[in-house]
């Protein structure tokens, strides 16, 4: 995910940064991408609506869903 799509998600930077408990300064900061951690709790407290992207969760060890029909 983007720090875009993260935004547009949750609305404004400061609703994503209360989401994560962090501060709204601390979001601006992000460049393109949140940084790894950030992703990574951001698909967690958003259900999965919200991707890691895959070479995060490659590093970290995270099941990738699999596609419908799929083992």
């Amino acid at each position: 995910m983007t720090k875009q799509e993260a935004i547009d998600f949750f609305g404004t930077q400061v609703a994503l940064a209360r989401a994560l408990d962090i501060t709204q300064s601390s979001v601006a900061e992000w460049g393109v991408y949140p940084p790894e951690p950030r992703q990574l709790q951001l698909q967690r407290v958003t259900g999965g609506q919200l991707r890691a992207e895959a070479d995060v969760l490659a590093k970290y060890g995270v099941p990738q869903a699999s596609p419908q029909g799929v083992a």
